[in-house]
Formats: C-alpha cells, sequence, structure tokens
C-alpha cells in the first residue's frame, strides 16, 4: 500500500502534543481575533458619536455667532444700560434724600403762614443745610421771626443759625430783604 502522507514525527506521543499545542494555538488566535474586531468595532462606535457630537457642536456655535451677529448692537445697548445702572447706583449711595427734608421744611414754613419764599436750599448727605428765605418787605421779615424762633420750626433741626442777613436799605437794586440760614437736620424716621 502506498502512504500518502509521510509522518515526519516519529512516535504518535510527540505528534499530540505538538497537535495540542496548534489547537490551543489556533483557539488563542481565534480569541484575540475575535477580541481585536469588537475592539475596532467599539472604537468606531466611539469615533461615530463623537464625531456627531463635534458636529452638533459646530452647529450650535454658528447659530450662536449669526444670533450674536444680528443682535450685536443689543449687546453695546446692554454694556451702556449696564454702566448706567452703576452710576445710578453710586448715585443711590451718595442721595441725600433731598425730598423728605424738601417737604419738611416747604410744610413747616407754610404751617407757620410766614410771608416767604424758599429762594436756594443745599442739603448734603450727613443732613447740613443751607436755605435763604426771601420776603416781600421788611414788615413780612419782622413778622415771621415769631415762627423762626418757635419750637414748632425749630423741632426739625439739630441746630440752627442765621448765616446772612440781607434787607433793603433804601438801594434800588439790593432786592427783596433775605434771611440765610445753615444748620443740620434731625434724622427722619423711615
Amino acid at each position: 500500500m502506498k502512504k500518502k502522507e509521510i509522518n515526519l514525527l516519529t512516535n504518535q506521543r510527540d505528534f499530540n502534543r505538538v497537535e495540542k499545542f496548534f489547537r490551543r494555538f489556533r483557539r488563542l488566535i481565534l480569541i484575540y481575533s475575535l477580541l481585536f474586531v469588537l475592539l475596532i468595532l467599539v472604537l468606531g462606535l466611539l469615533i461615530y458619536r463623537q464625531n456627531s457630537q463635534i458636529q452638533a457642536f459646530l452647529e450650535q456655535k454658528k447659530n450662536y455667532l449669526s444670533i450674536l451677529g444680528e443682535n450685536g448692537g443689543q449687546e453695546a445697548k446692554l454694556i451702556y444700560i449696564g454702566k448706567k445702572l452703576n452710576s445710578y447706583e453710586k448715585f443711590i449711595r451718595n442721595d441725600a434724600e433731598f425730598l423728605p427734608y424738601y417737604n419738611l421744611l416747604i410744610g413747616s414754613l407754610s404751617t407757620g403762614q410766614i410771608p416767604a419764599s424758599l429762594s436756594s436750599l443745599t442739603i448734603e448727605k450727613s443732613r447740613n443745610t443751607t436755605f435763604i428765605l426771601s420776603f416781600d418787605n421788611s414788615d413780612s421779615l419782622l413778622k415771621s421771626f415769631d415762627f423762626l424762633e418757635s419750637d414748632d420750626f425749630l423741632k426739625y433741626f439739630e441746630n440752627l443759625s442765621i448765616s446772612q442777613f440781607q434787607a433793603q436799605a433804601g438801594e434800588k437794586n439790593s432786592g427783596p430783604p433775605q434771611l440765610s440760614f445753615t444748620g443740620k437736620f434731625h434724622q427722619l424716621t423711615k
């Protein structure tokens, strides 16, 4: 009988050992190949997801840039409004709360029925004040001294003094009689 194959291994035991080694080697190569293919598929999926996220971000960036381009004037207006708001807050911090003190002074002058007009009024943040009362004539000036020295008028001030007195002295261009006051208001309760 004719042999088709030549057995180079001399004995069966060596042959089984080599065949076992190659079987394990084939299985190991197959497992590594499957793991490699699986790794490539997972990496491909991750790259695909990352690219789709990048595309979404680029679209969002385009939208934001177009909105920014359309509303560029709005941004300048918002900056202007922010500066005005800061100026307003600075003004409020330094505000002397003029109106309540003005109303208090005008109200007290009207209750005393003084025939005088308020020519000027300055109130500082520390409640220090200077004001000028103008009178029609010297008689109205003299009549008003009773009220100006009374507790009904002085109760609104911590201190008040006449700083200047200007009266008609027969001069044509001297103007009406005036009293200038300097003092400090009491703190108003809110």
